[in-house]
């Protein structure tokens, strides 16, 4: 189980300063990109070519 933590107002404004910062060290790494949406293209793009090298080699996949 979790337990719920209370946090002082101090604490959370902290966090959020945190958190705004660490927004602003990757702001100029990609802006207008999404990272994660090309990261999942990259990786069904890696799964689409290994499942042609299969078909190729005349490997069916096994379905479980």
């Amino acid at each position: 189980m979790t337990q719920a933590i209370k946090l002082t107002d101090s604490e959370i404004e902290r966090r959020r300063e945190a958190a705004s910062r660490l927004r602003g060290l990757f702001a100029d790494v990609a802006p207008g990109e999404s990272l994660v949406d090309e990261l999942i293209a990259d990786r069904r793009a890696e799964a689409r070519a290994e499942s042609r090298e299969g078909e190729v080699r005349g490997c069916r996949r096994l379905s479980r």
